[in-house]
């Protein structure tokens, strides 16, 4: 093995299969790709909506996507961070992952639209034993061998077994064709990374860090600042993803009257003066113009006077979206944060949606004054 390690793969006599810098190139590359998806991830799920005294008749579909988003996030990040030194370990953590958030993922979007004769509708997805019971047999020709992998033959002999009768399950059930495409979709991913890594353990790949014996204090503290690195980021994309996705364009209403009251939970008000502009990914591909040099369709600004809203650690900056802001102006914020679950504990404001009353402070007298009355 040691010497299989300092030299090229070999897959048969005159035939090479990879030299040692490639294996580790891709080994690299593996662990980067898996570990962006995971962090992308993991901000999508900051940003979802966290279903508390959701009391819909799908409220538990709700439930599903948010865990299925968050086990994403937390199998690729585990997977990745565990590769450089244990690929086996990576390869069987992917694997893990893999069921469990392939349904919590597919099921909420597995369905059918029936509709009224009145033009009406609803989403229509199986009852939760009927697609439980699906899911199990599209995995159990995956999973059936894994007990015999030992005897080549007989794992054959009973993932074909296994397939053959998923096969004539699955084609009685009218609920295959809208679960079983979502399925194979969300296990892809898991499956490419995991069968890569227990594919470079079988054939003998190096690692790509060699393990170390430490301490157990060494241990926890290299796994918290990991973790504390990982929120860093996680927290950076998130403002990143809500400047390249605004957009000053709001639905079209009626003026917004003057208001001294919070008219939702998420209703932030205050003033800030902007020091930095910039503009979004729409913006920049000539979804809408903004031909000022000093304007942008989000900001960052320094909170000169509050009202209500913020979060409650009171910051002084705020990331403002969703409008268009000129650099060195002061305004009137009448916007809305995001109810995620890391997004709400964030200083990031929507300021134009909802017809809002956002404007220069200038242009905000009246605003200003009955707010100030009202204190």
């Amino acid at each position: 093995m040691a010497a299989e390690s300092r030299g090229p793969l070999w897959c048969g006599p005159g035939h090479i299969l990879m030299q040692p810098k490639v294996r580790v190139a891709l080994g690299w590359l593996a662990v980067a790709l898996g570990f962006l998806v995971g962090l992308f991830a993991l901000a999508r799920f900051g940003m979802l909506w966290l279903p508390l005294g959701d009391h819909d008749p799908g409220w538990f579909l709700r439930w599903l996507t948010f865990a299925g988003v968050g086990l994403l996030g937390m199998g690729f990040l585990v997977g990745s961070i565990a590769a450089p030194r244990y690929p086996r370990r990576a390869g069987i953590i992917f694997l893990v992952f893999l069921p469990i958030s392939a349904f919590c993922l597919a099921y909420p979007e597995s369905g059918f639209l029936v509709w009224h004769a009145d033009g009406g509708g609803w989403f229509e997805t199986p009852l939760p034993l009927t697609a439980i019971g699906l899911t199990a047999l599209f995995f159990a020709p995956f999973v059936a061998p894994l007990f015999i992998l030992h005897r080549r033959k007989w794992a054959a002999t009973v993932f074909a077994g296994a397939a053959l009768v998923t096969v004539l399950f699955l084609v009685q059930s009218r609920w295959t064709p809208v679960l079983v495409p979502h399925l194979a979709g969300y296990s892809g991913p898991f499956l490419l990374f995991g069968l890569f890594w227990l594919g470079t353990h079988r054939l003998g790949w190096p690692s790509l860090v060699q393990p170390r014996s430490c301490g157990v204090g060494r241990r926890i503290a290299a796994l918290a600042v990991t973790c504390l690195v990982i929120l860093f980021l996680d927290i950076a994309l998130t403002l990143g993803l809500s400047v390249l996705g605004s957009s000053p364009i709001s639905p079209g209403c009626r003026q917004k009257r003057p208001f001294t009251h919070p008219q939702s939970p998420n209703h932030a008000v205050f003033t800030a003066r902007v020091i930095v502009v910039g503009r979004s990914f729409r913006a920049l591909i000539g979804h809408h113009g903004i031909y000022d040099q000093h304007a942008g369709d989000w900001a960052v600004g320094v909170v000169q006077e509050r009202f209500w809203g913020l979060p409650s650690w009171g910051p002084h900056l705020v990331l403002l979206t969703n409008f268009i802001y000129r650099r060195g102006e002061t305004y009137f914020i009448d916007g809305a944060r995001e109810n995620g679950l890391l997004t709400r504990a964030l200083p990031i404001v929507e300021a134009g949606i909802g017809c809002s009353r956002s404007r220069l402070a200038q242009d905000a007298v009246v605003d200003l004054h009955l707010l100030r009355e009202a204190r």
